[in-house]
């Protein structure tokens, strides 16, 4: 994750990343609840058992934890880390923030 936001940041003058946020409820990647939030082996099971959202369903358990495992949430606090030269938008649903935005104009300075 480190080297994906390196090279943004050194390949592109201007950026604009938008990540999902690992504290709103909903995981956008297989649209279910708290899914995010579950015990490791318990979401392995589950992607090895069932479709979710825009999952299919494992073929075997070694495809359901390399399912699981390409769904990496961030917290602010982990965005902000990667990309500590953008200017940080929050992305509402509701009273929550659903994800995370950085942007970056083309000159380096952070966008208002």
């Amino acid at each position: 994750m480190r080297k994906f936001a390196s090279n943004i940041k050194h390949f592109h003058g201007g950026y604009f990343v938008q990540t999902p946020n690992f504290w709103f409820p909903v995981e956008p990647h297989c649209m279910t609840l708290f899914f995010h939030w579950l015990p490791k082996p318990l979401r392995v099971w589950l992607v090895a058992h069932f479709s979710l959202g825009h999952w299919d369903k494992g073929a075997n358990t070694d495809e359901a934890v390399e399912i699981v495992e390409s769904a990496r949430l961030l917290s602010k606090s982990m965005f902000k880390a990667l990309f500590d030269d953008a200017l940080i938008k929050q992305e509402k649903f509701l009273f929550l923030t659903k994800s995370f935005m950085g942007v970056r104009l083309d000159g380096g300075e952070a966008s208002s």
